[in-house]
């Protein structure tokens, strides 16, 4: 289905596109994106990076709605489980 989503439809709050700057280069993206999945990111960071996730999540598990999926991806962000799973993809 098509169409535009907002942070209501994941319960969270709007943020400020300044507080989501993803840096000026490849290596200072990376920074911040492994900041955010060892469970360092700000609130907006991982408000954002949750509702990512929690959209991946929905694709699979298409019974849960959005917030569902976000509570789901929260517990693995802040478990660490996400950062266990990256590593065990990656040479991190």
């Amino acid at each position: 289905r098509e169409g535009y989503l907002t942070p209501e439809d994941f319960r969270l709050e709007k943020v400020n596109p300044h507080a989501i700057y993803g840096g000026d280069s490849i290596d200072k993206a990376a920074a911040i994106f492994l900041q955010i999945i060892e469970g360092r990111g700000t609130k907006e960071q991982n408000s954002v990076a949750l509702a990512n996730a929690a959209l991946g999540l929905n694709l699979v598990n298409t019974e849960k709605n959005l917030s569902e999926c976000v509570e789901i991806a929260s517990e693995s962000l802040f478990s660490g489980k996400a950062m266990q799973s990256l590593k065990g993809v990656t040479n991190i």
